[in-house]
């Protein structure tokens, strides 16, 4: 892998970081979730980082192709 600004390339060519950054972002996820209380409102924003969002996004449009 080279610097983080080809990261969204090197996602593209190579599937072993792609797989190793999905991995990372699933793992991450349910803990963003887990700082969330249980009565808080559907609407109440839950942090998350923009790689793993752009990450999701990117998994999400590849799989409607």
């Amino acid at each position: 892998m080279s610097d983080p600004p080809d990261l969204p390339e090197d996602i593209e060519v190579n599937p072993a970081i792609r797989a190793a950054a999905t991995l990372r972002e699933i793992d991450r996820l349910p803990d963003a979730l887990l700082l969330i209380e249980e009565t808080a409102s559907v609407e109440t924003p839950v942090p998350l980082l923009l790689q793993d969002v752009a990450l999701l996004g990117r998994q999400l449009l590849q799989r409607l192709r």
